[in-house]
């Protein structure tokens, strides 16, 4: 894992976690932003190292890495850290341990739900098709990418990382994630954002949002209807960071 580092320490810090197969880039809007307001770490989660093979081993593991960073630079206390797809399992997973004070936690299409296997199993045949496609440089799967997956200003970074990905990660990934679950009686005082959307495997994290309400009736939920998987964090960000920095200033503020 490596960690990218934005604006001045001194300010108040954010974390900004991304999803599966997605480059650490795709924060760029969100971190110019907030950059001048809050000291602003991204982390390039193992497996999605762009300048070298790393290994993802467990959503747990990934976590404790960030907590150890921010206890190691004399951050034991962060004003934000947000999450999308992926990301969020794991911003909640750190939220969960409580080595970390957070003050919000902003999770973005979180699958905090456990899958079935042959879901399971299924994704994971599924995306290692896409690495295995993409090595190859096949037009139809690229294109299908820019379409539904990420735009174009991200691809390159995507395909770094898509070469550097191995087939045991993608594994690991996906039966971390798929056994995923929320744990209620939390002793914590965070403030919550769960965003969900409404089309395709959004349900899961529709359940997930619903779960985290009712275990912790505080959270704040945002639909963004219509929405396919984190839609408005990667293709319009302009939304997202309106919505966000709304929920992160404004405790009074009902989304």
């Amino acid at each position: 894992m490596q960690f990218h580092t934005f604006g001045d320490k001194s300010s108040p810090a954010m974390v900004l976690i991304h999803g599966m197969m997605t480059p650490w880039q795709v924060w760029t809007d969100m971190i110019e932003a907030f950059r001048n307001r809050y000291y602003v770490i991204v982390p390039e989660l193992d497996a999605h190292t762009e300048n070298e093979v790393s290994s993802f081993e467990s959503v747990e593991d990934e976590a404790v890495m960030i907590a150890e960073y921010l206890l190691d630079n004399d951050l034991a206390e962060i004003d934000t850290i947000c999450g999308m797809s992926m990301g969020g399992a794991i911003a909640y997973t750190v939220w969960e341990y409580g080595t970390i004070g957070i003050k919000n936690l902003v999770l973005d299409g979180a699958p905090l739900r456990p899958m079935p296997a042959i879901a399971e199993k299924l994704m994971t045949m599924s995306y290692n098709s896409i690495l295995k496609k993409t090595a190859k440089r096949d037009e139809k799967t690229l294109e299908r990418c820019k379409r539904e997956f990420l735009p174009e200003r991200y691809i390159d970074d995507f395909l770094k990382l898509a070469d550097n990905m191995e087939k045991e990660s993608v594994k690991n990934i996906m039966h971390s994630v798929c056994n995923m679950r929320i744990l209620g009686g939390l002793d914590n005082e965070s403030r919550i954002l769960f965003i969900h959307g409404t089309k395709g495997n959004e349900t899961v994290s529709k359940k997930a949002a619903e779960e985290m309400k009712k275990l912790y009736p505080e959270t704040q939920i945002l639909c963004y209807e219509g929405d396919p998987h984190v839609y408005k964090a990667i293709r319009q960000t302009d939304i997202w960071i309106r919505d966000v920095d709304t929920f992160i200033n404004d405790s009074k503020t009902s989304i």
